[in-house]
């Protein structure tokens, strides 16, 4: 079974992998990256076909 990595804001789509673990470590390492770059709000899934299999979704507002 393929397991793909979608970024629901930015657009990105990065297919097949083989496992769910290492399709799960490629989008909290993407959600890593977009803390430190973009920084407002993350929303990346790990998809097996059409079922969820993992959801990151971060909102981040800054304190003043």
């Amino acid at each position: 079974m393929a397991y793909r990595v979608i970024d629901h804001i930015h657009g990105f789509k990065k297919q097949k992998f083989d496992t769910s673990l290492e399709a799960t470590e490629i989008a909290f390492k993407l959600a890593k990256l977009q803390t430190i770059f973009n920084g407002k709000r993350i929303h990346i899934s790990v998809m097996s076909g059409r079922k969820q299999i993992t959801e990151i979704n971060i909102r981040q507002e800054e304190v003043r």
